[in-house]
């Protein structure tokens, strides 16, 4: 009967020690959730998080798995995009005119765990610092469309407010929802702006160029302004 007793107490011990390997949830710090990567089975699709009980028997082998954990919070970028309308300089010549823009965002946006673990099975982040970094890129991207598209319409309506554009409207015009399905822009809100007087631009140019090369900059403009995204570098940026 003591065999018996001791072998069951033996069961029970490792049974305990087992569960506490493989329990995911209480090695999730506050905050943050983990996502399970293993050698034999990848990405898992279960996510620890704290307060949902979450078990994964990959850690029953040594050296096997390991828990990548992220923070639950939201990403801030405060980003500046600047720069002068085409051939600013020699229309303003030796006058004060100033044909330059800028224009100064706070962008807030947020990741869905789900998404995150769908960044990862994209190969695009690894780990918290790769998230980081990700989301900076886009966001830096995202301040630099905005801007393109606060340039489009004033050139287009002479009285035109950027203050007045909602986000709803930035982000249906720019289409965010297709550029970026990974993440989720809740706020972009324009601290600063400086639009160029584009109605005293274009008399200037007009006296200034024969008429072929004003429709061959206003084609280039043009071009320039819509596809500011798709060659964004960073380099613009300051």
């Amino acid at each position: 009967m003591k065999k018996f007793f001791v072998c069951l107490f033996i069961i029970a011990i490792f049974g305990c020690f087992v569960f506490i390997i493989g329990w995911t949830q209480i090695k999730v710090k506050p905050d943050t959730f983990g996502i399970v990567v293993s050698k034999l089975h990848g990405i898992d699709s279960e996510i620890a998080q704290n307060g949902k009980f979450t078990f994964h028997k990959d850690f029953l082998l040594p050296s096997n798995a390991k828990l990548i954990q992220f923070k639950k919070k939201p990403f801030f970028i405060e980003k500046t995009v600047s720069g002068s309308l085409p051939s600013a300089e020699i229309y303003a010549g030796k006058s004060l005119y100033d044909f330059s823009y800028g224009f100064t965002f706070d962008i807030e946006a947020h990741v869905e765990p789900e998404d995150v673990r769908n960044l990862m099975i994209k190969n695009l982040i690894s780990d918290q610092e790769n998230l980081e970094k990700y989301m900076e890129t886009n966001l830096q991207a995202v301040a630099q469309e905005t801007a393109a598209y606060y340039l489009s319409r004033a050139s287009e309506e002479p009285l035109f407010m950027p203050e007045s554009v909602t986000i709803v409207d930035i982000y249906k015009k720019c289409r965010f929802y297709e550029k970026y399905p990974d993440f989720q822009i809740d706020v972009i809100a324009l601290k600063d702006s400086k639009i160029p007087d584009y109605e005293l631009y274009r008399n200037i140019r007009n006296r200034t160029l024969p008429e072929t090369d004003i429709i061959n900059e206003t084609q280039a403009s043009g071009s320039d302004y819509e596809s500011d995204a798709e060659n964004y570098t960073g380099e613009e940026l300051l």
